[in-house]
């Protein structure tokens, strides 16, 4: 048997996503377009995981139990360790207040779950990693 190749590393996408439905479906389409994803069933949960987990890119609905988006939001960008990682808001909520609050605070994008594709979630992940 040959030595196991290497595997380049993958990027870790936290879903942060109280709906289970919707996690899972984001979660398989992630998995399949070849990232590692950790899944949050609400708002303290993401804040521990950003916490012990290494997380390239974070997609958190605002509306969940425990801490909301909003504070999720607030916590990963006053700690200097998180602050750097991106955040993609997915949510129902989708009024002008909500994402302009919301991209005041520093996500880099915010797609409204009624709105958007899979394949469209994996295109702004693609495009903010690079």
């Amino acid at each position: 048997m040959s030595p196991a190749i290497s595997e380049p590393h993958k990027l870790t996408i936290l879903v942060a996503e109280d709906d289970d439905f919707l996690s899972r479906v984001l979660i398989d389409k992630l998995e399949k377009e070849n990232f590692k994803t950790i899944a949050a069933v609400d708002g303290e949960q993401a804040i521990q995981k950003i916490k012990t987990e290494s997380i390239d890119l974070i997609i958190l609905d605002m509306i969940m139990p425990k801490k909301t988006g909003f504070d999720v939001i607030d916590e990963v960008k006053n700690n200097p360790a998180s602050k750097d990682i991106p955040i993609i808001i997915l949510s129902n909520l989708g009024q002008e207040s909500d994402i302009e609050q919301a991209k005041q605070k520093g996500v880099n994008d915010y797609l409204v779950k009624a709105n958007i594709s899979m394949v469209s979630v994996v295109q702004k992940i693609r495009a903010i990693l690079g």
